[in-house]
C-alpha cells in the first residue's frame, strides 16, 4: 500500500509538472497556488490545472464543467466537477498529496440544474475558460477561488469567483467566446 501512495504521489508530481508545462505554454495562469498563500495555508505541491489534469485522466473523454479551491482544517482540496456521456462526477483532490479522496456521482443535481436552464449544456473547452477568466481578472485583479460553466439567458458563459487582496470574493460572469463581463456582483 505504501508504495502504491508513493507510486499515486510521484504519478500527481509527475502531473503537476505536465499541468504547469502546459500552462506556460498557453498562458494560463495558475491562481491556486498565490491563492493558497493568501488563506494562510500552506502552498501546496499540486496546482489546479495539475489537479484538473487528473480529473481529465481518471475519465477519458470527459470535460471539465468547475473548479473550486476548498479550504478546511488548513488543508487545500479541489472540487472538480466532470462530465462523462451522460454522467457528472465530483471529485474532491488532496493538493498536498494529489489522492483523489472521494468521487460522488452529480448526476442528479446536474440534471435538476439543466431543467432549469442553469447548467451548461455545451462542451467546455479550457482554452475558452482560460480567456474568459482572464478577462474576469481584469475586471476584478485577485485569484480565482472557484469556476464553473453555466448558461445564461440562453448564453454560454463562465462565473468566476476572483478573491482580491483585501480577501473580499466578488462573482464575475463572462459570457464565453466573446470574453464579455456580463456581470458583477
Amino acid at each position: 500500500m505504501k508504495t502504491f501512495k508513493t507510486s499515486l504521489f510521484a504519478g500527481a508530481l509527475a502531473l503537476a509538472a505536465m499541468g504547469q508545462s502546459a500552462c506556460t505554454k498557453t498562458g494560463q495562469t495558475d491562481n491556486a497556488g498565490q491563492a493558497n498563500q493568501q488563506n494562510g495555508a500552506a502552498q501546496s505541491p499540486l496546482s489546479r490545472a495539475a489537479a484538473e489534469q487528473m480529473a481529465l485522466a481518471k475519465y477519458p473523454d470527459s470535460y471539465l464543467l468547475s473548479t473550486e479551491i476548498e479550504l478546511e482544517d488548513d488543508k487545500t482540496f479541489y472540487e472538480i466537477d466532470a462530465k462523462v456521456a451522460a454522467q457528472v462526477y465530483q471529485l474532491t483532490i488532496d493538493a498536498a498529496t494529489g489522492e483523489i479522496v472521494k468521487t460522488k456521482d452529480s448526476t442528479l443535481k446536474f440534471r435538476a440544474d439543466s431543467t432549469k436552464g442553469k447548467a451548461p449544456l455545451w462542451k467546455v473547452d479550457l482554452a475558452a475558460r482560460n480567456a474568459a477568466e482572464e478577462a474576469a481578472i481584469k475586471a476584478y485583479p485577485g485569484q480565482t477561488q472557484q469556476w464553473k460553466a453555466v448558461t445564461d439567458a440562453g448564453r454560454e458563459a463562465f462565473a468566476f469567483e476572483i478573491k482580491n487582496e483585501a480577501g473580499e470574493i466578488k462573482k464575475i460572469l463572462v459570457q464565453a467566446g466573446t470574453n464579455e463581463v456580463l456581470e458583477e456582483q
